[in-house]
């Protein structure tokens, strides 16, 4: 994503891509050590330096606050098979089971201990990766950090500087009811917020409108200091008359006014824009701008429509997506987004919606070059084909994929004019068609499946590819056989006393070989066996991750 140095390009000439039928150990696979934090992990970006950011959704070893159980309950005499080690803290194995689907069976129970749903870890060569906090803090009666936070770092410079997005913790609060019974509540400061951690400084990047905490996300930064992303601009009059009913100690009835407030704040009642900070070395906010929106053919002036900002280059140019509406024949309003790109002019689109009705710009790098995706009907089902979009000619290209009917996408385009993304490469109608990583190579016009340039026997089914760095290195998600660990990392086991086994999707790195050797792989069986099987299931992770990263709800 925003590549940011241009690079003289890699030992390996990706002219080797033109014509490439099933061949080619070019590609070394290294599985990020994320994966030891948690069961899956999904690759995010990398920068020129090796150092990079993955996404977990399952991580090990959860801290529990005994301090909010009740104890005393009989559903816990019954299931706990040490009760007293428990208030203690001393939790041992099986407890640990119980405890923790407990948390996440009462997500979203304010009276219960909260746990975040998404965890950013950073890594850099060989060294062990480690989880990132985001806006977490230590509980003190854990004295570790609570995990209630869902942090989604999206983007590293090669300062090595992190720009993303995180909820507030959530803290104890104690409330006595009109009945005088004390209920406990878990209430947090704002639902979310951006980021950029620089040297271990968090700089928190916050939205015009800050009542009842606001909302901003960070989505892409450069070297010189300048993040891209969306901010709350505006409270609408839906929130503003919220807020005051929750004022009215009558209206709000028998509970807490933050519990109120944060209800109002977790509905998102703002208007969403793209926006744009710059801060110092020192970490300083020295700049902020917010823009507005495209112009679609059947706009209405109100606060439904959103843009937001996902990259940045060197040049300061920020592309990525603003909502427009459509009136079908029905009289009835659809809204779609439009890849766009933002400027001190205004907001101008680079996808022609009476061609494709929906479309998203994701990265640019330095040479101006655009990717993204748009969406159209093709032979009636809907279906994304990736992009490249040169802003100096004006020209956008629409590159040939798996098939006619494959969606694709692009995630992002180094300096080198490297493309990466993912497409289906099923043919059939099933809901979940597979789903394979991409290379192309914008100069050479040449598409390749990433798994066609890794060794025939490697156990890694490339899914999907997040990042390209200068160095032609790729940070991607696979699919490969592993054993199931359990949430304190231990592994389960069958009824015969043999470890369950399942597809996993795990972040990697793929480095160049120079001078790496083709291999022809068209009769490999294990290579076969590889890419046979169906990984819908494993993509969904990967799929909400990336809408939640996108829509600036």
């Amino acid at each position: 994503m925003n590549k940011t140095k241009l690079a003289s390009l890699c030992a390996l000439s990706f002219s080797l891509l033109s014509g490439f039928a099933a061949q080619a150990a070019t590609y070394q696979v290294i599985e990020l050590p994320t994966a030891e934090l948690g069961r899956s992990s999904y690759s995010v970006a990398i920068n020129d330096q090796g150092e990079y950011l993955t996404q977990l959704d399952f991580v090990y070893h959860p801290v529990i606050d005994v301090s909010l159980l009740d104890l005393t309950l009989q559903t816990y005499k019954d299931n706990l098979t040490d009760i007293d080690a428990v208030e203690n803290g001393d939790i041992n194995h099986d407890d640990m089971l119980y405890l923790y689907n407990i948390l996440i069976q009462q997500r979203g129970n304010l009276s219960f201990q909260q746990r975040g749903e998404l965890f950013t870890a950073y890594g850099s060569g060989n060294s062990d990766a480690e989880l990132l906090t985001g806006y977490d803090q230590v509980n003190p009666e854990t004295g570790e950090l609570t995990q209630s936070t869902t942090n989604r770092a999206s983007e590293i410079n090669n300062k090595g500087w992190i720009a993303g997005y995180s909820t507030a913790p959530y803290i104890t609060k104690n409330y006595t009811n009109e009945n005088d019974e004390e209920i406990v509540y878990q209430l947090r400061e704002f639902p979310q917020r951006a980021y950029v951690e620089m040297g271990g400084q968090l700089v928190e990047l916050k939205p015009e409108d800050m009542r009842i905490g606001g909302r901003s996300r960070a989505y892409g930064l450069n070297d010189s200091n300048e993040i891209v992303g969306s901010a709350g601009t505006e409270l609408s009059d839906n929130g503003v008359e919220a807020i005051a009913n929750c004022e009215d100690d009558e209206t709000r009835g028998d509970s807490p006014l933050d519990y109120c407030l944060q209800q109002i704040a977790d509905n998102n009642y703002f208007t969403q824009r793209a926006a744009y900070w710059k801060i110092n070395d020192s970490g300083e906010v020295i700049d902020f701008q917010s823009f507005g929106v495209v112009e679609g053919p059947d706009s209405i002036n109100d606060n439904i429509f959103s843009s937001r900002a996902e990259a940045i280059n060197n040049n300061g140019v920020i592309v990525g997506a603003s909502t427009y509406s459509q009136v079908n024949y029905l009289g009835q309003i659809s809204y779609y987004d439009l890849a766009s790109i933002f400027s001190d002019n205004g907001v101008d689109s680079i996808i022609n919606f009476d061609d494709y009705y929906s479309s998203e710009a994701v990265d640019i790098n330095d040479h101006n070059l655009v990717v993204g995706s748009a969406r159209k009907s093709i032979n009636g089902y809907p279906r994304n084909k990736f992009f490249v979009y040169s802003i100096d000619s004006n020209e956008t290209i629409f590159p040939e994929d798996y098939f006619t009917g494959s969606d694709s996408v692009a995630r992002a385009i180094n300096n080198n004019d490297i493309v990466v993304g993912d497409g289906e490469v099923d043919t059939g109608l099933n809901v979940n068609r597979r789903r394979h990583a991409f290379i192309y190579d914008y100069n050479e016009q040449s598409f390749t499946d990433v798994n066609d340039l890794i060794a025939c026997d490697s156990p890694y089914s490339i899914v999907q590819a997040n990042d390209i760095n200068d160095n032609n290195e790729i940070l991607a998600t696979a699919v490969v056989k592993k054993e199931m660990l359990d949430i304190t990392g231990t592994a389960i086991l069958n009824d015969d006393g043999t470890a369950v086994t399942q597809d996993i999707a795990v972040a990697v790195k793929l480095v160049p070989i120079a001078g790496g050797t083709s291999e022809n792989c068209t009769i490999d069986e294990e290579k076969n066996q590889r890419k046979g099987g169906s990984f819908g299931w494993i993509l969904l992770p990967i799929a909400l991750f990336v809408r939640l990263r996108r829509k600036a709800k």
